[in-house]
């Protein structure tokens, strides 16, 4: 029932993202920008026509727009647009524990929602952390809706709600699975992060729209550089038969979005 393939989508874990990526702090972060650079890179090299991070903490967004042209989407500022357009104030309801709150007050603060977002609400623990590294934890039972997970999700959003949310941006793009069943028990509008990413990037392709590229360097220096990194990526990682035929296919390209995942 959530159509996410009316563009036809890859993942940047199709081409074998070197190395595992976390978020739970700055360095994580840090680190997870850069590798989403490198892939963005690669995707407008083959083609794509907009990426979208498939991450509500939107790591190296502004990095990964410095490097390329095409439309760069950041599912957590995708969620907040959306949000923000629902009501006059809205909520983040996260899965994940205090630690990672200064991520979400930092996001929010950057893309000027800081006024307008009640407050962010955390669901697990700091202690629940290290199950879902080791078996999936609350985020397992989360996605086999377990009553007594999606129960601690609604008293989560009410709280919100009584904050005063006319809406709830969910602060991960693993709880689009319990969207709708959030929604119906509460009777406010969750918005799935991951579902905003992908359609506003739909959006600003349809509409041939994108970001202005940050100034770094010459221009003309910036794209040389970004040629010979991309067309060194191309190599190493070709991707599926049928992608390589249609890197120089600018008619398909202007239909495709490429995913880019932690």
């Amino acid at each position: 029932h959530r159509d996410l393939h009316s563009f036809p989508t890859r993942r940047s874990s199709d081409l074998a993202l070197a190395g595992e990526v976390s978020f739970i702090n700055e360095l994580d972060r840090t680190i997870a920008g850069l590798h989403f650079v490198e892939a963005a890179m690669r995707a407008e090299a083959e083609g794509y026509a907009a990426v979208f991070l498939n991450t509500a903490g939107d790591y190296g967004i502004r990095q990964v727009r410095a490097a390329v042209s095409i439309p760069v989407v950041g599912a957590g500022q995708a969620s907040y647009q959306i949000a923000s357009g629902l009501g006059d104030r809205f909520g983040v309801l996260t899965v994940w524990p205090e630690v990672t709150r200064p991520m979400y007050l930092k996001l929010l603060a950057d893309y000027g929602y800081a006024d307008r977002c009640v407050g962010v609400r955390h669901v697990m623990t700091n202690d629940e952390l290290a199950a879902v590294a080791e078996n999936g934890g609350f985020v397992s039972d989360m996605t086999s809706k377990r009553e007594a997970t999606v129960s601690r999700l609604v008293q989560a959003a009410a709280d919100l709600i009584d904050q005063g949310a006319d809406a709830i941006a969910l602060g991960c793009t693993c709880m689009g699975g319990v969207a709708d069943e959030l929604q119906r028990r509460t009777g406010y509008p969750m918005v799935d992060p991951l579902v905003a990413a992908h359609k506003t990037a739909e959006l600003l392709v349809t509409m041939r729209l994108s970001h202005r590229r940050a100034p770094v360097n010459s221009p003309g220096r910036i794209r040389r550089l970004r040629g010979r990194h991309a067309q060194r990526r191309i190599q190493r990682y070709p991707g599926p038969r049928h992608l390589r035929r249609h890197v120089h296919d600018r008619r398909r390209a202007s239909q495709r979005v490429w995913a880019l995942i932690v």
